[in-house]
């Protein structure tokens, strides 16, 4: 339950953030090198991995060879996806170039958000009825 109270604190961080434009522009992106030494501390990675040789390795057999089909899927599958996620937000770049476009952006988002959360909520709630 707290983790989706946190999710709904995200949601008002985000409906409620800044839209300075000019401002969120002077930020500098990570480098190459320092993006892949990022993932090395991105927990959504490290949960992802483990959640896979979880899910898709046995006890009976070459654990390492099924280690290394699993790294070599993700490997493949990661380059088309990373790819379509740079098109999108170099257009979303384009299109939030006003503080209006951005403001409305960030209540979307916020609101997509609170949307996804909002399954989970009433079924918590359902459950301490009974």
């Amino acid at each position: 339950m707290i983790s989706y109270l946190s999710e709904l604190v995200l949601a008002w961080l985000i409906a409620s953030s800044s839209s300075d434009v000019e401002k969120s522009r002077q930020a500098t992106p990570f480098s190459f090198m320092k993006g892949a030494l990022f993932q090395w501390v991105n927990a959504k990675a490290w949960i992802v991995a483990t959640g896979a040789i979880a899910a898709f390795t046995s006890s009976g057999g070459d654990l390492l060879t099924q280690q290394l089909i699993i790294s070599l899927t993700f490997f493949i599958v990661s380059f088309p996806c990373v790819g379509v996620w740079l098109l999108f937000g170099s257009m979303l770049q384009n299109a939030l170039n006003s503080q209006s476009h951005m403001r409305i952006f960030n209540l979307f988002m916020a609101g997509l958000l609170v949307l996804s959360v909002l399954p989970v909520i009433h079924e918590i709630i359902a459950q301490l009825l009974l």
